[in-house]
């Protein structure tokens, strides 16, 4: 599953409704000063005559103003709502693209390893934690074995799903519920395979490399 940036509409539609009240009180309250101290200054720079009409005038000039700002913040309104409902649809989108690859065949043939080592080192008495511990070992004993080489390529790329969701979570493109509800805890996953992120980062990598489930996790581990 590809990494993508999160849409550029999606960050505008976060601003544009702060930016529109903010743009429509400045303009009510410039409306506001400018016409209170014209209607003041006809007031004074008038014969009695006229003032009137130019009173008349000048509310008519007010009224009209708010009727443009009450269109304004309509079209505020609307453009908001389109906003929220093209984020929600691209969220949908978002997480119907990882339940796929959860389901395609090479997710599934990591999925069906780590099943079997999970019933390899099942027991009542052990916590899932030292469970999920215990199955990272077998998972970071088939890194250098020639004869799992298929089955580790298969856990490895589930590994790089894994880093991928998080990445997703951390940007809020999608919730950690929603992650629970479809793949299950990153949090059990990530200890299953921090003893092989710990190897990989001494053997190929950066510090850096699946930094995105380590920081989700360990965001977890405060909570």
């Amino acid at each position: 599953m590809d990494r993508e940036k999160p849409p550029k509409y999606l960050w505008w539609h976060k601003k544009a409704g702060r930016l529109w009240w903010l743009m429509l009180l400045i303009i009510g309250i410039a409306v506001i000063v400018i016409f209170g101290d014209f209607l003041w200054w006809m007031i004074i720079n008038t014969s009695e005559e006229d003032v009137s009409i130019k009173v008349i005038y000048a509310v008519a000039i007010v009224v009209f103003t708010g009727l443009l700002l009450i269109l304004a913040w309509y079209q505020a309104n609307e453009i908001r709502f389109q906003a929220e409902k093209i984020s929600k649809t691209s969220r949908t989108d978002l997480l119907l693209r990882i339940d796929r690859e959860y389901g395609s065949p090479k997710i599934i043939e990591a999925r069906i390893i780590l099943h079997e080592f999970h019933c390899q080192v099942f027991d009542k008495k052990i916590t899932s934690n030292n469970r999920n511990q215990m199955i990272g070992d077998l998972i970071n004993d088939m890194r250098n074995k020639e004869k799992q080489a298929k089955k580790f390529m298969y856990l490895h790329n589930f590994l790089d799903f894994l880093e991928t969701v998080a990445y997703f979570c951390k940007k809020k493109d999608i919730s950690e519920d929603d992650v629970r509800e479809l793949i299950g805890p990153l949090r059990g996953y990530y200890t299953m395979f921090e003893k092989l992120i710990s190897s990989l980062r001494r053997e190929v990598g950066p510090r850096e490399l699946y930094k995105e489930i380590e920081d989700f996790a360990n965001k977890k581990n405060k909570h």
